[in-house]
């Protein structure tokens, strides 16, 4: 494995010819020098440099990973096809959007991952993941945007262990096919959680979707949609294009046919408004959901990456009952 690092002290970029994947760890010039540890044991000589995020963007080739420590970043970037990247965790590594109509984009390309990071402020859109196929987004908030994930044209997605709160939408998937929404966190989006406006066999479970104008919209556009064993706490539980909201779950079932195993629940975080959403008190989301669901896994690890002690739960951290 290859290995790219960025300390902030050396400016000069050196690239070394080797085999298998590149990892770019990318600082700023204010933050303190900054490693990367693999398995393979690599010197430093072995490493890419670079100044920047900026510079690590420019870098980055197909199939490289870009590894941000913690600190803080300009958002608006868009990540190259196939590249990666990494923080350090939600709240420690955080990409400042608010100059920026995309806080971060993925365009193009398959098989990449985002992960352990914050997006917030951004005009529009907060991550944008645009025609790529096998995705994953894991561990990462995006909040005070318009929209928070938007998966447009999307293949083989998955969103796991996020959290959107703060947003007008939490969540939009918009075309593609097969995508997965599982232990996200949807909370205090203004008008919506989740949106399933249009594409095929989307599937959503063990999600909490608390303080939201409506919990999930399905468009009719959206073809083979699957919702189920998720947590409301919305003044309205789902809506199908063209028709109105449903305030029970009864109702909701009855009209869409869908969560037939969801709750409605009051659900309380210990501090919502500094971006902590871990349940507080004696969790409602803990013992609830399902581990697996039409051969999708449920996530071991939440949005902490710590492992669940519970095989499943609801949300993006696991909460334990007393």
């Amino acid at each position: 494995m290859k290995m790219m690092s960025v300390p902030p002290h050396e400016g000069p970029l050196r690239r070394i010819r080797d085999l298998g994947t590149f990892w770019v760890l990318a600082c700023l010039l204010a933050l303190p020098g900054c490693r990367v540890r693999s398995s393979d044991k690599l010197e430093d000589d072995t490493l890419i440099r670079a100044k920047s995020l900026a510079e690590a963007l420019s870098m980055a080739q197909r199939g490289d990973t870009i590894v941000l420590p913690a600190g803080t970043y300009e958002g608006g970037q868009a990540l190259a096809p196939g590249v990666s990247l990494r923080g350090a965790g939600l709240g420690r590594t955080i990409l400042d959007a608010r100059k920026a109509e995309v806080g971060l984009a993925i365009l193009g390309g398959r098989g990449v991952e985002v992960s352990d990071l914050t997006v917030r402020g951004a005009v529009r859109t907060g991550l944008l993941v645009s025609n790529v196929v096998n995705v994953a987004v894991r561990r990462v908030r995006v909040t005070a945007s318009t929209n928070g994930v938007v998966f447009s044209n999307v293949a083989e997605g998955r969103i796991e262990n996020a959290v959107s709160d703060g947003n007008r939408d939490g969540i939009i998937l918009n075309g593609g096919r097969d995508n997965v929404v599982i232990n996200c966190t949807l909370a205090r989006d203004v008008q919506c959680g989740l949106s399933i406006a249009s594409g095929e066999r989307a599937v959503a479970f063990n999600n909490c979707l608390a303080d939201v104008g409506i919990g999930v919209s399905l468009g009719a556009a959206a073809k083979g949609a699957r919702l189920d064993y998720n947590l409301y706490a919305a003044p309205l539980v789902g809506e199908i294009e063209g028709t109105s909201g449903r305030k029970s779950l009864s109702e909701w079932h009855e009209l869409s046919g869908q969560d037939a195993h969801s709750v409605i629940s009051g659900v309380t975080f210990r501090d919502p408004l500094a971006g902590d959403y871990r349940p507080a008190g004696r969790g409602t989301t803990a013992d609830r959901g399902i581990s697996e669901l039409d051969g999708i896994k449920a996530p071991e690890h939440d949005a902490d990456d710590a492992p669940r002690v519970i095989p499943f739960d609801i949300g993006a951290y696991e909460a334990s009952a007393p």
